[in-house]
């Protein structure tokens, strides 16, 4: 299967764990600094202490990463912050979070128990995604004073 086909935030939730929401903030501060795609791979360099040769490549029905870091696994935070830069270009948005891949008709929640860290996180990713929608239906707010 093909890389696009492949490269979720799902997965790479599933695949990085705790690393996605460190990832996650990586690629949010532009830590990034390098990203091309080859093929079936997505070559980059990440910065964190230091700088990090970074690959995710499609094999199979799976994605991995490769990444010069001492962490290993089948997905560190470097590899997911590639990913996710990757993703946002090819939405056309470079810095900001993908869309998430999550239905708008989930559950509200209900009491603040239940706005526990895990979904304060969902909560977070899906006002992100209802914004990034808002804004490439209506361009024009983004430039609004």
């Amino acid at each position: 299967m093909s890389l696009d086909s492949l490269l979720t935030t799902t997965r790479l939730r599933t695949l990085a764990g705790s690393g996605y929401q460190r990832g996650l903030k990586y690629f949010e501060q532009g830590q990034v600094v390098e990203c091309a795609r080859e093929g079936e791979t997505l070559i980059g360099l990440v910065d964190g202490t230091e700088t990090y040769d970074v690959r995710v490549f499609a094999h199979g029905r799976q994605v991995y990463g490769q990444c010069s870091c001492p962490v290993g696994g089948p997905m560190c935070k470097h590899a997911v912050a590639l990913a996710l830069h990757y993703l946002a270009e090819q939405e056309g948005s470079p810095r900001s979070a993908p869309a998430p891949e999550v239905a708008l008709a989930d559950p509200v929640f209900a009491t603040t128990r239940e706005l526990s860290d895990d979904n304060a996180d969902k909560l977070a990713a899906l006002i992100r995604g209802a914004v990034g929608l808002f804004l490439k239906e209506h361009p024009e707010a983004a430039r609004a004073e």
